[in-house]
């Protein structure tokens, strides 16, 4: 009977020691989702680059530090994969797939100093019961399929994502808030664009002939946020309850591209003006065989006009696909297909070159009309400039064979 005793108790013995290390890595867990007075919730905003296209606007990330637990984390919902090819054209389309990860500080700051990225550090004024409810959920978006989503320029990227976070744990008065210090800075969404892109600069005219109506609408708090820069000044300037956002701004890492983005901002510049110089010299050759009866200028003549013509035509097809088949409502009902249309083949078909020159000038003026007092267009003027020319082109040369009566 007593060994029946003993062994029981043996039994019992080795099931507590079993529960015991059990329990422990529960314990353990469940106080590692817990932040102490000591921790801090910061967000991060990145420098620009024109390094790499999808960092001309520069980045935002969220740090969560607690040095009693030995924890600093960055979180970032920027991450996508580079290695894609179709990343640009996926990118556009709005069926680019981004995803929230997480690294040490250390490495992010790390990767930022190489790149020679300014980071600015935001320290939040949070109460600490808000520290853990972001921690919190960072840490259930990352370990779980949550952590995936599809980037949109406007509605849905790594800023925008940090301000969702913020307006699920301070609630409707920091919202309020938000849209106080909105009020005070109102803009178009390609004001802001613009702003945050060096002048004269070819992303500037790209982006510019990709950008739609909408663009040119006044923001409201929730179109407002969509850029880095555009956080990182209101949250300085936001008081929640009496007290502001931010409890202390500091430089982590100052920008070491000023020389190089000089350089570039140089390089940029002259090769522009001496584009916009050659788009000019070729207006004029264009309309050299109008008063000088030269064989190969007839033939270089034609040769530009046509080649001008698909060139056109083909990026047209380009703006008709996004504008249709893109879910980012930023780029549809674009003016741009005013002047930049697939219509152009038209003329190198040798169909009514005439009459369709004269809508092609028409819809030109209209669009001009429509933007005169848009400062952000006016990187298009010499192109505008070269297919006035070559419309105009177009129809003397027309004319000029009827008033001689050669068929066309």
């Amino acid at each position: 009977m007593d060994g029946m005793i003993n062994k029981m108790s043996m039994i019992c013995r080795l099931n507590f020691i079993l529960l015991f290390f059990v329990l422990i890595p529960i314990v353990a867990s469940a106080k590692k989702h817990l932040l102490t007075d000591k921790s801090s919730v910061s967000i991060m905003t990145c420098g620009k680059t024109s390094k790499y296209l999808y960092a001309l606007f520069g980045h935002s990330a969220i740090r969560v530090k607690d040095p009693l637990q030995n924890l600093d984390i960055v979180y970032n919902y920027g991450t996508f994969d580079d290695s894609d090819p179709l990343f640009y054209v996926n990118f556009i389309r709005g069926k680019m797939l981004y995803y929230l990860s997480y690294t040490d500080y250390r490495s992010f700051i790390y990767s930022y100093q190489l790149d020679g990225q300014s980071v600015l550090e935001q320290t939040l004024n949070l109460s600490c019961q808000e520290k853990n409810m972001i921690y919190s959920i960072l840490e259930k978006q990352v370990h779980s399929q949550n952590k995936y989503y599809y980037y949109d320029f406007i509605k849905n990227n790594c800023t925008t994502k940090l301000v969702d976070i913020l307006l699920l744990v301070k609630g409707e008065e920091f919202s309020k808030a938000l849209n106080t210090v909105n009020q005070q800075k109102r803009g178009t969404i390609r004001n802001l664009i613009n702003n945050c892109l060096e002048k004269n600069s070819y992303p500037i005219f790209g982006i510019n002939i990709l950008l739609g109506k909408d663009a040119d609408t006044l923001c409201t708090r929730g179109t407002a946020l969509f850029l880095p820069d555009s956080l990182k000044g209101r949250l300085e300037n936001t008081i929640v309850d009496g007290q502001k956002m931010v409890n202390r701004t500091e430089m982590l890492l100052p920008q070491q591209e000023d020389r190089l983005r000089t350089s570039s901002d140089f390089k940029t510049s002259t090769t522009l003006f001496l584009l916009s110089l050659s788009l000019f010299v070729l207006a004029i050759m264009l309309n050299l065989p109008l008063f000088c009866n030269n064989q190969w200028l007839s033939l270089l003549n034609l040769i530009i006009k046509q080649f001008i013509c698909v060139v056109i035509s083909i990026v047209g097809v380009a703006l008709i696909y996004i504008s249709f088949f893109s879910s980012i409502g930023l780029l549809k009902y674009n003016s741009n297909l005013l002047w930049c249309h697939p219509f152009y083949l038209l003329l190198v078909f040798n169909i009514s070159r005439r009459s369709i020159s004269w809508i092609f000038i028409v819809a030109i003026l209209i669009f001009t009309l429509l933007n005169l007092n848009n400062d952000d267009l006016t990187m298009m003027v010499p192109v505008l400039t070269l297919i006035l020319a070559f419309l105009f082109n177009y129809m003397v040369v027309k004319q000029k064979k009827l008033n001689m009566n050669l068929p066309n």
